[in-house]
């Protein structure tokens, strides 16, 4: 080789920058998201290098430590990740300085701060939001950057403390082949009749033990839409359930299994039905497709189907009798119209691996700025012992105590920089709004419980499932409290209406509701 073409190489390798890219999830589908983001990120322009810091197949033998330190809570989960996958990366770390520390996840990214502070990786700090619901524990970790899929999470970050200009909209990750075609065109390629809406089931996430409900309730919707059974990341054993139990519950249906065209039939389909999970979230908004989050459970996956419905995504199912109802709703022509921009617009941001691409030639000043929030925030006060954190206790002078401009709080010197005053009320918004944050999300269990509870009632007194808000009328309330009429096929001395604990069971969910109502006006 020349020395022209040395000197003309040289330049594009000091440019070749490292990313290090670290996950704490055990699951597969986190595994292949990561890997994935890795590949893109390596044929991105300007290409980087990329480091995969699998923390759970770090820990090796010490996978038990990681199950136990979990069950004790996050802040000890990453404590034990920290120590020991830093041990197995820690020479490679050093021989290759990333300039940018990407996480998946808050826990991973709580690895990579204490791997900064223990100047391991001197690096800027990234988060991506996984799916369209902000996990609160991100307040705890104040990243300098936060990748977020829409406007709605930019300001739900911002409620956490991340300022706006800290959080980046990016498109959602990929996660399939694009596919070429409208739905139409697709569904005559594999013969489905295209005159109804195609209803998907992603009988992996729904699970086999709920899938006989399901199917029942498919039943009451055969003249509303079409359905298809993705059993691809299933066992025989569903396969055989679909067959025996549709036959039974005449539910006409297509299923398949692995196969090359899964991403084209997935793309064929208007709503799909299943768990709301990272993975199907991502694909059904490659798709196009509504979803109906089937049967949340409490925490994650029922904050991931509020923010479906928040922007009109998709709903959710918290019974399996409402799911018929739910789904009537989700197949009209306006409902699945306004899930296809819904989807249109997360799908609208920078990609992930060119957002990273710039960070990561702009990490010096990053890191900067990074370095002087921290000096900000080592200069605040300590926080005063009182349970409202915006509360602050003014400086004493004898017996007088300085208030209105010019006082300093307790522990700030007079003519200190106002910025880091600033900074310690943006910290006391986030706080607020955190606190606000979680007793709405309380809030909303307790209105599920009642709504549960309503239509308990309702399935007791024989009438159909209650769809009933609890914003309806005083009439209604009292047109459905009101004593109901013994059904004539009922055996003689069966009580009527609801059994002897439900009104204790009801009284409690409004006493609780009232508390947490009372609670947040405080």
């Amino acid at each position: 080789m020349s020395e022209q073409q040395q000197s003309s190489e040289a330049p594009v390798a000091a440019a070749r920058r490292t990313v290090l890219l670290a996950w704490s999830s055990r699951d597969a589908e986190t595994r292949i998201r990561a890997r994935a983001l890795a590949a893109r990120l390596s044929r991105a322009t300007p290409r980087l290098d990329v480091i995969e810091a699998d923390l759970p197949e770090l820990m090796g033998a010490f996978s038990v430590g990681q199950t136990i330190a979990s069950l004790v809570g996050s802040g000890a989960e990453a404590a034990v990740l920290a120590r020991v996958a830093g041990q197995a990366l820690e020479e490679e770390l050093r021989r290759r300085r990333p300039t940018l520390a990407v996480a998946l996840d808050p826990t991973a990214a709580a690895v990579l701060r204490t791997w900064r502070q223990r100047a391991l990786v001197p690096a800027p700090l990234v988060g991506i939001a996984d799916g369209l619901h902000l996990s609160s524990r991100w307040y705890d970790i104040d990243p300098d950057r936060l990748l977020v899929l829409d406007e709605p999470q930019a300001e739900a970050a911002q409620k956490l403390g991340v300022e706006r200009e800290r959080a980046l909209v990016v498109a959602v990750e990929p996660a399939g082949l694009p596919v070429d075609g409208d739905k139409h065109a697709l569904r005559d390629r594999f013969g489905i009749d295209s005159s109804l809406p195609l209803v998907l089931v992603d009988c992996a996430s729904v699970g086999d033990d709920t899938l006989t409900d399901l199917l029942f309730q498919l039943s009451l919707a055969v003249d509303k839409c079409n359905v298809l059974f993705d059993t691809g990341q299933s066992g025989d054993e569903t396969r055989e359930l679909l067959r025996s139990r549709a036959e039974i519950y005449g539910v006409p249906a297509q299923m398949f299994g692995d196969v090359p065209e899964r991403d084209e039939l997935w793309a064929a389909c208007d709503v799909v039905i299943g768990r709301p999970r990272a993975l199907l979230e991502r694909r059904a908004i490659a798709a196009d497709l509504a979803i109906l989050a089937y049967l949340p459970e409490e925490g994650e996956e029922t904050a991931r189907s509020a923010a479906y419905e928040q922007r009109a995504l998709g709903r959710g199912v918290t019974m399996p009798t409402l799911l018929s109802v739910e789904l009537e709703h989700m197949v009209a022509r306006e409902a699945l119209e306004l899930a296809r921009r819904a989807a249109a617009r997360v799908r609208e941001g920078q990609p992930v691996g060119e957002a990273l691409g710039e960070l990561a030639s702009r990490s010096d000043a990053i890191l900067a700025e990074s370095v002087r929030r921290e000096r900000e925030r080592a200069a605040r006060p300590a926080k005063p012992s009182s349970d409202k954190p915006e509360a602050t206790a003014r400086a004493k002078l004898g017996p007088l105590e300085s208030i209105g401009p010019g006082a300093s709080p307790p522990g700030r010197e007079p003519g200190l920089a106002s910025e880091s005053l600033a900074t310690a009320a943006r910290r006391a918004r986030a706080e607020r709004n955190l606190r606000e944050m979680r007793a709405q999300e309380e809030l909303d269990r307790i209105k599920r419980e009642q709504l549960g509870a309503e239509a308990l009632r309702d399935y007791e007194r024989g009438d159909a499932p209650s769809t009933n808000t609890p914003a309806q009328t005083d009439k209604d309330k009292a047109a459905n409290d009101a004593p109901q009429p013994q059904a004539a096929a009922e055996p003689e001395g069966r009580p009527v209406g609801l059994d002897p604990t439900f009104k204790k069971r009801s009284q409690k969910v409004e006493d609780e509701l009232a508390a947490l109502k009372k609670k947040m006006q405080e």
